[in-house]
């Protein structure tokens, strides 16, 4: 593994340090992956069993994450909540 030295101001280390802390994980556990998906090789839409790969993935990070939400945490996902606040909105 290489060790990677970066310069962020201020404002956008305490952002990314303030997004870790609601996930009890440092700052490194959170940019490292963010860092190595930007500059992955794979090419985007992925279509047939590499799509598949990368939702079962996706899925098994998720499982692994469940554990660092609080007790009865609950994330409105609803289109009431997505979208409510627009003008043009008709549930």
């Amino acid at each position: 593994m290489s060790a990677l030295h970066l310069s962020i101001s201020d404002e956008a280390y305490n952002r990314l340090a303030r997004r870790a802390q609601l996930f009890n994980i440092t700052v490194e556990q959170l940019a490292v992956p963010l860092l190595e998906q930007a500059f992955t090789e794979e090419t985007l839409p992925l279509t047939g069993a590499a799509w598949q790969k990368a939702f079962d993935e996706f899925n098994r990070e998720t499982a692994l994450r469940a554990g660092r939400y609080p007790k009865n945490y609950y994330a409105d996902d609803s289109r009431e909540a997505i979208y409510g606040e627009r003008e043009d909105y008709k549930p």
